[in-house]
């Protein structure tokens, strides 16, 4: 019994002791006295602290992720101490995080929990891995210039809308794709925010473009320039003051900017670069020469006693400088007052001088004629008079030719007479030539072409022989050119050169009466000819194009009409046609009943003189054909094509046939009389009238006419202004 008695007492013995040591183990791991987290003292009930930390990390970090990193973390935001304990870690997603050994590796994007946890401690660290992205763009731009930006995203998958943003969009504008646009000089923040809310920013600097300035100056304005030359500029630089000029004679109006031709308007002109300006310059100065005009009323002679008022136009003049002087520097033939009235006082010529007071090189002479017998000269001279051209016409034209096109510059004759006899060479084309089949037809009208042929050898005595060789199966009867007047075909002969083939002239009684020579010409809506309002019995041709047929309208005639004729009250109309080569409605007789005359425009010679020799021609076949004014016909009125082309398109035709008109008066009226010319400036004005050449700058010349017959001779001096290419706009 005592045996089992002492064998129960160890026992207990031992449990008591187990339970204590047990006892002093759990109140030790808490690192707390025993019960003080325990109230009510139960060894079986464990207390664990609990904290939670919130991480953000990037999908590109390269900062190591370790469990100790996540302790550091709880550590500073709890102010508290973890040193040496050790935790169970698991990982919520592996497919965000996954852990090797003390470190954990990026494996995607995306939010997981870390837990970290011992018998007294549980650490909840919240991971959200966030995509990044990288913003690629140019740090610095030329102002004007534009880029694009480019957003990558890691990883890929990752890629998610964002929106760019400008700081300061004066200097860095973005617009709907994302463009930068550099507007000005200066530094934006450029930031990419994403959807998510990531956001990036870069400073971007906008430098100031330099532009260069170029100057188009003559050399011999240079020495009158007030200011300097900028070579180049910014925009910060405007307005920049430009040099102006200060030249005796001229007017300086300011600069064109970047100047694409030779027309320009003031309102253009600056003389500031001004704010707003962009890119490289070019810039021209426009100088133009201060001018005074002068020109008479209406006639250039005057009896003594008499007055002739002189008109002036000052061009490009300040208004502070316009008042003029005028001066007589022949004060014992013509004087001159303050306002610019002459006053003849004997015989002779007067040079009337008027300029600037304040710009005395801005000057210009007119001379006038006194004459005491002015009114007492016969009818011829008197014609003469009238005809004279006071301002000779003066024209920069283009010469219409099939080897290209050249200009030229065209001066009229001091009247509209050529003051030398009519010379016609004959050289006749052999009959045995298919261009001249001999047909004889009674003459209706002249018709007058241009060669087309701009060659410097193109002159009238190789259009002669041309037509003399066969001229291709075309021929015409005369050839002119500053060379002579060339007569190939007989005048009662057909030849081919209108383009009407084998149509000869005809009269239709269009059933319709009136008084009116001129008759307006229409086309009725079903197609036929319409006299002033009238509509006749006359069809006209229909219209076939492209292998159909319409009734012809109004548009379809010719430039020049169709022929009417008014006799005794009563109108006909000549024979149409319609030309298909042209699309004109055109006019019959061309080849058979017209005499043919082609004008010479070959390059070097003077083209209003072969028009002056052809209207002396003309007069003439006028005349010995028994034909008016009104036979004179262009070759378009035959076929629509654009011919005398050099003519029509320096809108000379009417100016011709006045030139007709005089030639066909005096030839008809004052036979018999020796018509001559003689010039007191003879480098300007040739001995048969004709105008030779034009100054910059307008100016007066004088001329004498003298006519004589049986002995008895009368002439009268008149002066005319051959204006200057600088007052006609002829650069």
């Amino acid at each position: 019994m005592k045996k089992i008695r002492n064998i129960v007492l160890c026992f207990i013995a031992l449990f008591a002791l187990i339970v204590l040591t047990s006892c002093n183990k759990n109140n030790s791991s808490n690192g707390n006295n025993p019960g003080e987290n325990n109230p009510n003292n139960n060894p079986e009930e464990t207390v664990v602290n609990e904290y939670s930390v919130d991480l953000d990390i990037l999908y590109t970090s390269e900062e190591p992720i370790t469990v100790d990193s996540f302790i550091k973390e709880c550590e500073e935001k709890y102010s508290i101490s973890l040193e040496g304990q050790m935790f169970n870690v698991s990982c919520e997603d592996s497919l965000v995080l996954t852990k090797t050994d003390n470190n954990f590796a990026i494996n995607d994007i995306g939010s997981t929990t870390i837990t970290l946890e011992n018998e007294s401690n549980k650490i909840a660290v919240n991971v959200n891995v966030k995509p990044e992205i990288k913003v690629l763009a140019f740090n610095s731009m030329k102002q004007g210039n534009s880029q694009s930006v480019s957003v990558k995203f890691k990883p890929e998958t990752a890629k998610e809308e964002y929106e760019i943003t400008s700081s300061n969009p004066e200097i860095i504008s973005v617009n709907s794709t994302n463009k930068l646009k550099a507007e000005s000089h200066g530094t934006a923040t450029i930031t990419v925010k994403t959807a998510s809310g990531f956001e990036y920013s870069l400073d971007i600097t906008v430098e100031e473009v330099v532009y260069k300035i170029t100057y188009e100056v003559s050399d011999e304005y240079l020495e009158y320039v007030d200011g300097d030359f900028p070579t180049e500029y910014k925009n910060s630089d405007l307005p920049i003051v430009l040099p102006t000029f200060d030249c005796p004679g001229y007017a300086f109006f300011g600069w064109q900017i970047n100047p694409v031709a030779d027309d320009y308007t003031v309102e253009n002109l600056v003389t500031v670069v001004p704010e707003g300006t962009k890119g490289n310059l070019v810039l021209r100065v426009i100088i133009e020469r201060s001018r005074l005009e002068l020109r008479f009323e209406n006639t250039s002679a005057i009896e003594p006693g008499q007055t002739l008022g002189v008109d002036f136009e000052l061009i490009n003049v300040p208004e502070a400088m316009q008042e003029i002087v005028w001066e007589s520097r022949n004060t014992n033939i013509a004087s001159v007052d303050s306002d610019g009235v002459v006053t003849g006082i004997t015989n002779g010529v007067a040079e009337i001088f008027a300029y600037l007071k304040h710009m005395p090189e801005v000057n210009m002479s007119i001379c006038v004629s006194i004459d005491e017998n002015l009114n007492k000269t016969g009818e011829l001279l008197d014609y003469l008079k009238s005809i004279a051209i006071n301002e000779i016409v003066t024209k920069k034209i283009t010469v219409v030719a099939y080897q290209g096109n050249y200009t030229t510059y065209m001066y009229s004759g001091v009247s509209l007479y050529l003051f030398e006899d009519l010379n016609i060479v004959e050289q006749m084309t052999s009959l045995s030539q298919s261009n001249r089949p001999g047909d004889i037809y009674k003459k209706h009208y002249i018709t007058v072409h241009d060669t087309a042929s701009g060659a410097e050898s193109a002159n009238a005595k190789s259009h002669a022989n041309y037509v003399n060789q066969g001229g291709g199966g075309t021929s015409w009867h005369y050839s002119v050119g500053n060379d002579g007047i060339y007569h190939q075909i007989p005048d009662n002969e057909k030849a081919h050169h209108a383009g009407d083939g084998t149509r000869p002239y005809e009269l239709y009684d269009s059933g319709v009466t009136g008084t009116n020579k001129y008759p307006v010409v229409t086309i009725s809506t079903d197609g036929y000819y319409v006299l002033d309002g009238a509509k006749t019995k006359v069809a006209a041709p229909k219209i076939e194009s492209n292998g159909a047929s319409r009734i012809a309208k109004t548009e379809d005639i010719n430039d020049f009409g169709i022929r009417v004729v008014l006799q005794d009250g009563k109108y006909y109309i000549g024979k149409t046609y319609f030309n298909d080569t042209y699309d004109k409605i055109s006019n019959g007789g061309g080849n058979c009943n017209a005499i043919g005359i082609e004008m010479c425009v070959n390059k070097n010679s003077d083209i209003y003189y072969t028009w002056q020799k052809n209207a002396k021609l003309v007069a003439k076949l006028l005349y010995d054909n028994n034909l008016t004014i009104d036979d004179v016909k262009p070759h378009h009125f035959f076929s629509g094509k654009d011919c005398p082309a050099t003519m029509l398109h320096a809108d000379m035709w009417d100016m011709f046939i006045d030139m007709v008109e005089v030639e066909y008066k005096i030839r008809s009226e004052y036979a018999g009389y020796k018509i001559s010319i003689s010039s007191d400036n003879e480098d300007f004005i040739g001995s048969n009238g004709k105008v030779l050449k034009q100054a910059p700058l307008s100016r007066s010349v004088t001329y004498t006419i003298t006519v004589e017959k049986d002995g008895i001779k009368e002439s009268v001096t008149l002066s005319t202004v051959i204006p200057g290419r600088l007052a006609t706009n002829q650069k």
